[in-house]
């Protein structure tokens, strides 16, 4: 791999994008490469099949096989200590029309191999306000006597290091615009989709994002926009040589956010709190805080991008992704004609970066010096 660009003495490498065909399970054990970040969505269970492999998952016969063999993927990967496994998952009803909650099975059994559930998001892909209008769309089903099912998917995050805490993640990196402030992209709209500020507010779990869309044909194509926030918050966008990745340093700083008024923790004095609930933190003042990048820390003189892996890439919407924000990426599926077009959509996103007038590692790295 040649030299991507040099900054401040700073060596980067360049990105590199690989693809596999054949069943993840026989392929992950032969990488070679450490991967610091998987996004990926699954064949769900019993919805359809993709092509006439025996072996292809989500064709087995009971709930309980399925997420066996799922676990089998996520254990075989060569995940580097500190990384990230983020896995959009749906859940299928019974023949008496009961869900069978696979999400939360497989969020369980994950848990009882060893893994931690570092975060658990709801892909919004529809909601219904209280006045009857909605936002977004879904595929509608028959549901006499229920609810439309299909509004919604969970995403989890699991870890393997001892302590959530030590998990790599730059949260900097996906927060959200703050009131008063202006805000400090990561990255600009040309790169990424998702709207942040490096001096924003914490993201919540609950996301709002619309179902993918492709001209080509593929069954199940999820949005890039919702590969970015788990690339970019958890892929390290430079890794040290010897593996150690560097990371983010910030400092809190005191704002002003323009409410026109202080706002306390607690709706009574400080006397009423007490006698109330016992609480000894209840109306004091708040001071608000907001991040302040101030560069990177161990961050040594040559690097490489993290790696982002998707071990059922189908139409590469994660890859594409990982071409938009600079990282490396492997791609793994069972069909050739679905890594191929992984392929053609992976090469065409890095043709575009690379005709933009600054490589998103570049912005990466100056904007971490704020």
């Amino acid at each position: 791999m040649g030299t991507l660009f040099t900054l401040d003495g700073l060596r980067v490498t360049q990105p590199f994008c690989e693809l596999h065909t054949g069943n993840a399970l026989c392929i992950l054990p032969k990488l070679d490469v450490q991967v610091h970040t998987v996004v990926t969505s699954p064949p769900y269970f019993q919805k359809r099949q993709y092509g006439d492999a025996t072996c292809e998952i989500g064709n087995e016969k009971h709930v309980e096989d399925y997420i066996e063999t799922l676990c089998q993927v996520f254990d075989s990967i060569n995940l580097h200590p500190l990384g990230s496994v983020w896995v959009n998952i749906g859940d299928k009803r019974d023949k008496n029309g009961s869900c069978q909650e696979i999400p939360a099975q497989f969020a369980l059994a994950m848990r009882k191999r060893g893994w931690l559930i570092a975060d658990s998001v709801v892909w919004a892909k529809v909601v219904a306000r209280k006045d009857g209008t909605t936002e977004g769309g879904c595929m509608t089903e028959p549901s006499t006597g229920r609810l439309n099912g299909n509004g919604y998917e969970m995403i989890y995050r699991f870890v393997k290091s001892k302590k959530l805490g030590d998990a790599w993640s730059d949260t900097c990196a996906v927060r959200i615009p703050r009131f008063g402030v202006d805000v400090e992209r990561y990255l600009p709209s040309e790169y990424m989709e998702i709207e942040t500020s490096l001096n924003g507010r914490n993201l919540p779990n609950v996301w709002r994002v619309e179902m993918g869309q492709s001209k080509d044909k593929h069954f199940a194509v999820y949005p890039r926009a919702l590969c970015e926030r788990p690339i970019a918050m958890t892929c390290p966008p430079f890794v040290n040589l010897d593996g150690s990745l560097p990371t983010r340093c910030v400092e809190m700083v005191v704002y002003d956010e323009q409410r026109g008024s202080k706002r306390v923790f607690g709706k009574y004095s400080a006397e009423e709190e007490r006698e109330k609930a016992g609480r000894q933190d209840f109306a004091r003042s708040y001071v608000p805080r907001m991040p302040k990048s101030l560069g990177w820390d161990n961050l040594q003189e040559e690097v490489s991008p993290g790696v982002v892996l998707d071990p059922f890439c189908g139409s590469g919407s994660t890859g594409v992704a990982a071409a938009y924000l600079g990282r490396s990426f492997i791609g793994i599926d069972l069909y050739e004609f679905n890594t191929d077009l992984s392929r053609k959509n992976c090469d065409e996103a890095r043709a575009y970066v690379n005709s933009l007038s600054r490589h998103p590692l570049e912005l990466i790295y100056a904007n971490a010096k704020r």
